[in-house]
């Protein structure tokens, strides 16, 4: 109780002789409804493939990455390497990540997001 009442009294003294209340964080944009309706479900998708820079690959779908997450196969980005910009089929179970709104404002965030475990999906070019 003390800590709560604490905690409140810090919020509305570092809120005194502002002007302005604080800016609102933005927060991730949710996922098309086409997208949504296919969330815990086996689908199939079709979209661009990038490397993502080596960094983590994905599946762009109505301006929407996909992740592919998870343990990527040793060599993945050598592997998946021709399939770099080209368009693709993606088959799995597509899931939906979201994270709580952080406590500060400036507090960094990762972005919700859609992902396919990289061990679960199938992907291959329509090229």
């Amino acid at each position: 109780m003390k800590l709560r009442l604490s905690l409140g009294v810090v919020i509305a003294l570092s809120l005194a002789g502002c002007d302005e209340p604080p800016a609102a964080t933005v927060h991730s944009v949710p996922p098309p409804a086409s997208l949504i309706q296919h969330i815990d479900k086996a689908t199939t998708v079709r979209g661009s493939f990038s490397l993502g820079q080596k960094i983590i690959p994905y599946i762009v779908v109505e301006n929407t990455p996909i992740y592919l997450v998870g343990n990527l196969p040793a060599g993945w980005p050598e592997l998946y390497g021709t399939l770099e910009g080209r368009d693709v089929t993606a088959t799995g179970t597509l899931r939906y990540r979201t994270y709580p709104h952080p406590a500060a404002p400036d507090e960094p965030q990762p972005p919700d997001h859609l992902y396919f475990l990289a061990s679960e999906v199938t992907i291959a070019s329509n090229e």
